[in-house]
């Protein structure tokens, strides 16, 4: 049986997350004390296309904290500036992720400036997923009649990634004379140990054992450059080269790109805490 050995909140899209030993199933994902969402502040452009490590690697650099009040953005070199969870209504911004037209909230000019000083880019916004904000998940993957909510994340409330994976690909970088990478480059939300190496690849539900919650695993995660980036510095020490390592792994063994990780649903225990050291059933 797969156990949960970690969990992840990304309070902000490319921003650095957290670990937490439990979680809400909220309806776009993990929440923090049932409070935050994953994913539910993005930047975005002077367009609102929404920006990411992809264009801006430095980003990694800003920590987020999350306290009953706000949400906590610090820089070393920066400081820190608190953004309330309350939010003026009065400042919809429409939001492009990758072809989704989403409706937010612009946080204002403070935090604008803050992240300009934090970056050295100019005219970022930090725009919230408001109360009202809806972005269904994509049907293409998912099976007949299922349906699902996603706030900011690329396209999917939830990302399950397995250690024995990694431990298999990190054999593989060390073939190549590449550095090992650490789960933290994949970003997940659900870390999974005690399963097989892929398994992930071949089972479609995932299923706590007490039945309280499931996972329905929909899409293989194809990686970006993003993987690249040292989650830590926000350097790319070895340029595009563990992603280049990753296409020719090839972990769906059909020759289709960088693969790692599934993008889930979750189709069963909206409201159920989730908890680090829970038991998993997977089913094919």
């Amino acid at each position: 049986m797969a156990v949960v050995s970690a969990l992840y909140i990304y309070p902000v899209k490319s921003l650095a997350g957290f670990s937490v030993a439990s979680a809400t199933l909220g309806t776009t994902g993990l929440r923090w004390r049932d409070k935050v969402a994953d994913r539910q502040w993005v930047l975005v452009n002077a367009d609102g296309r929404f920006i990411t490590q992809r264009q801006l690697p430095q980003l990694a650099q800003i920590q987020t904290e999350l306290t009953d009040q706000a949400l906590h953005l610090h820089h070393a070199e920066h400081g820190s500036i608190a953004i309330c969870y309350d939010y003026d209504v009065s400042r919809p911004q429409q939001v492009t992720v990758w072809r989704d037209n989403v409706k937010g909230y612009d946080e204002g000019d403070l935090v604008s400036q803050w992240l300009a000083d934090a970056t050295g880019k100019e005219g970022l916004r930090l725009v919230r997923f408001g109360d009202d904000s809806v972005r269904p998940v994509s049907t293409k993957h998912l099976w007949s009649g299922e349906q699902s909510q996603v706030a900011f994340a690329d396209g999917y409330p939830i990302l399950v990634s397995n250690t024995a994976s990694l431990d298999q690909f990190n054999r593989f970088l060390r073939t190549k004379e590449l550095t090992p990478l650490s789960m933290n480059r994949f970003r997940a939300n659900v870390v999974v140990t005690d399963w097989p190496a892929w398994q992930e690849n071949q089972t479609s539900e995932l299923s706590e054992q007490a039945n309280r919650y499931q996972f329905a695993l929909r899409k293989p995660c194809e990686r970006c450059p993003m993987i690249t980036t040292d989650q830590q510095t926000g350097a790319r020490p070895e340029q595009g080269l563990p992603l280049k390592a990753l296409i020719e792994f090839d972990s769906l063994g059909n020759g289709s790109g960088a693969y790692f990780g599934q993008n889930a649903i979750i189709s069963r225990g909206i409201g159920e805490l989730i908890e680090v050291g829970d038991g998993l059933r997977a089913d094919s």
